[in-house]
């Protein structure tokens, strides 16, 4: 299945992520988001948010880092980059 966002659901995810959710409700409802859109877009944030996320990897800001100078090799005005810390283990 292939679903995209309407522009109400887009709208609604903005405005909960953006301005979050509160024990009281919403912080902020917006008039052009229907409350049902809302509600709708919280269910699947909230799902989301209760699956497991991997560990980043223990090279990410080095493999980062190389990307980005890779990008800007040969540009002008290029700033200099300290040395970052040596990866440390990732803890239990």
């Amino acid at each position: 299945m292939n679903r995209k966002l309407s522009d109400e659901d887009r709208r609604a995810v903005d405005l909960l992520l953006d301005h979050g959710v509160t024990s009281g409700g919403i912080t902020r409802v917006a008039s052009a988001v229907p409350q049902r859109r809302l509600a709708a877009a919280e269910r699947v944030l909230k799902l989301i948010g209760q699956m497991p996320a991997d560990e980043p990897s223990i090279d990410l800001v080095a493999t980062t880092m190389d990307r980005v100078d890779r990008a800007t090799a040969g540009r002008v005005g290029r700033a200099t980059r300290r040395p970052h810390a040596a990866p440390q283990p990732p803890m239990a």
